[in-house]
């Protein structure tokens, strides 16, 4: 029965490379592992399962080793599932978010239409203002013109009447 977590060292050892090696791996993220308390204080445990497929990628890169074929298909496989799970996320997310941004868009656009219909109706009552504005400058103009020629009548009418009474005293 395998252990599910190796060592740093043990790690090294499988990977036939030096301790330091694999600690810098760690350290670029090509390996994954956690700190944990070890017997030397906190040490880098490694999951065995990701060494075993290290190794593999390792044995196909290197001509002459040993490369056992049904590792590598299922490495490849799993690889290729994830690659797909993935990419499926990536796709479902980005549909989510399509969706929101069409319904925001149709929402714009609602209240957009709503605007300019208000808009319009703004427009349609200003012309109608303008219309009872004119019809009112018209009434008054013409009352004016009717007053200055009441006026103007009675201006005659009173110099007649004036005329009338020098006549009359004459």
């Amino acid at each position: 029965m395998s252990r599910p977590w190796l060592s740093l060292t043990d790690a090294a050892d499988e990977l036939e490379v030096a301790p330091r090696t694999v600690r810098r791996w760690v350290q670029a993220g090509k390996l994954p592992a956690e700190l944990r308390p070890g017997s030397h204080g906190m040490q880098y445990y490694l999951p065995t399962d990701a060494v075993r497929e290290l190794q593999t990628v390792r044995d196909v890169e290197q001509p002459g080793r040993r490369v056992e074929i049904d590792r590598v298909v299922e490495l490849v496989s799993g690889y290729l599932e994830a690659r797909e799970r993935t990419f499926q996320e990536e796709q479902d997310r980005l549909r989510d978010e399509l969706r929101m941004v069409r319904g925001q868009l149709q929402q714009a656009f609602a209240d957009l239409t709503r605007a300019q219909q208000a808009l319009w109706q703004q427009c349609q009552d200003l012309a109608q203002t303008q219309r009872t504005m004119q019809r009112l400058g018209d009434d008054l103009t013409a009352t004016r013109a009717r007053a200055r020629g009441t006026r103007d009548e009675r201006r005659k009418h009173q110099a007649e009447v004036l005329d009338a009474g020098d006549e009359d005293t004459a």
